[in-house]
């Protein structure tokens, strides 16, 4: 599996079960500062962007505040296979929607149930 296809499966995934609803700026990419034990995380991060304040000759900045959502894949699965990277990323995909909802977006009965559309739907087929 390529390091640089994280986003399309993420894209794939987007379209093929959620009719391109989840966000299509949301930032996927493998990480090596993840935790040995931890195989993906999902963040809702908050990123600071800096921008020039027009006509301003002085280099005044203003502070302006954006949301990317962020989901790392741990590089310790790059060589594990492609079924538990795209597992991984599923999950992650879940609690990226609940958190969208507004939903808790821990592992408890909004989360399982996601899970068990995704199952009903085929989206786990040849992979669980």
């Amino acid at each position: 599996m390529s390091r640089y296809s994280l986003k399309h499966y993420y894209d794939v995934i987007n379209s093929r079960y959620y009719r391109n609803t989840l966000p299509t700026d949301c930032r996927v990419f493998w990480s090596s500062e993840l935790p040995e034990n931890v195989m993906g995380d999902y963040s809702p991060e908050r990123c600071v962007l800096a921008q020039r304040v027009r006509g301003n000759d002085k280099g005044t900045y203003r502070k302006t505040y954006e949301r990317k959502h962020t989901i790392r894949i741990n590089t310790n699965l790059y060589d594990v296979g492609k079924r538990t990277v795209l597992l991984t990323l599923f999950h992650e995909i879940v609690h990226l929607k609940l958190k969208l909802r507004k939903s808790r977006h821990d592992h408890g009965p909004d989360f399982q149930k996601e899970m068990k559309r995704l199952a009903k739907v085929g989206a786990f087929s040849g992979l669980w």
